[in-house]
């Protein structure tokens, strides 16, 4: 729920990075168009894979880009921007290499988007 003149910015991880295989973030290995639900029984979470957690069950939906566009659209909200990024917030892929601004493939590796923001507003 907005306000008149109010706006939404999402900064979220891109679908498309998800298609790729965990260990090397280089090859697509899953299914774009797959939403889910994704169930896991992984233990540690993204910001540390070797914590020690007990309640581990988590279920994931996949939203592809053109669905949440589509949303944000669709609930009469005028998009402004939306950029995709070559930068993550955490190791998502062993290969990936922190920067001063995040985590990336290495230099010489073709990019892939691993985050997009966009900026939407509501009419006045």
């Amino acid at each position: 729920m907005l306000a008149s003149g109010g706006f939404l910015y999402l900064v979220e991880f891109h679908p498309f990075a998800h298609t790729l295989d965990e260990a090397t973030g280089r090859t697509v290995a899953f299914d774009y168009f797959d939403e889910g639900p994704l169930v896991s029984t992984d233990s540690g979470s993204y910001a540390d894979r070797a914590a020690a957690t007990r309640q581990n069950t988590t279920v994931q939906y996949e939203h592809r880009l053109g669905s949440v566009i589509s949303a944000i659209a669709g609930a009469g909200l005028r998009i402004e921007f939306l950029h995709e990024h070559e930068i993550t917030l955490f190791q998502q892929f062993a290969s990936l290499v922190r920067g001063p601004d995040g985590f990336r493939l290495p230099a010489g590796h073709q990019r892939v988007p691993l985050m997009y923001s966009l900026r939407a507003s509501k009419s006045r």
